[in-house]
């Protein structure tokens, strides 16, 4: 294998043959300059070598060698980043996300008991989304949580009911359902103020159809 015309990612070079001894023994001959040697023994190449093979720097902070020590924070950030990787990719194998609905998602209408309007909008507060291992993805079910009505008055973002996830039967998840407008009480007071404006904008001139 030719390393010096084709270098490893590390800059390892070297050219590497085998060839067979007496007795048909395989030996591995390695041929390359000084330069290299010492790149190969002391330099980045090795430390990629080390961290790979233990997997940690312990060896690296005990071995007694010339590294500029730029390289090795290059390596130990290698090691990190090799690190957070391997966690990332074990989240994304391990688990799944479960999605039912996305914020500001319009689910319903609930009636309205003595409101200025008779319906409200239902929707969902937050990202209505979990996450579980894998094997219980298919376990996880949903309910949504409303009432029947609700009583004025009412402001918007007013929690009204709630999304609940299941994972055998198990709660493990709620995500409020809100309000989507403010609807005044209609009270006898406010019946006759409503009635006073639409006087006034018939006498005015306004709201005709």
């Amino acid at each position: 294998k030719d390393y010096i015309a084709m270098p490893k990612p590390n800059g390892y070079q070297s050219i590497h043959t085998t060839v067979f001894a007496d007795g048909g023994e395989l030996i591995e001959i390695q041929i390359r300059t000084r330069q290299m040697h010492d790149q190969a023994e002391n330099g980045i190449a090795a430390h990629w070598h080390y961290s790979e093979k233990k997997s940690t720097l312990d060896y690296l902070r005990r071995k007694n060698s010339h590294v500029p020590s730029g390289e090795l924070r290059w390596v130990e950030e290698l090691a990190r980043w090799q690190n957070s990787l391997k966690l990332l990719q074990y989240g994304f194998n391990e688990y799944d996300l479960y999605e039912y609905a996305n914020p500001g998602q319009l689910l319903s209408t609930v009636p309205v008991e003595d409101g200025t309007e008779s319906l409200t909008d239902a929707i969902v507060a937050t990202q209505a989304a979990v996450l579980v291992p894998a094997a219980d993805y298919p376990y996880v079910t949903v309910e949504v949580d409303l009432p029947e009505k609700v009583k004025a008055p009412l402001y918007r973002g007013q929690k009204i009911g709630e999304i609940v996830f299941f994972v055998k039967d198990k709660a493990i998840k709620t995500v409020d359902i809100v309000a989507g407008q403010d609807i005044e009480e209609r009270t006898p007071t406010r019946i006759f103020f409503n009635k006073l404006i639409y006087i006034f904008r018939c006498l005015s001139g306004w709201g005709f159809i």
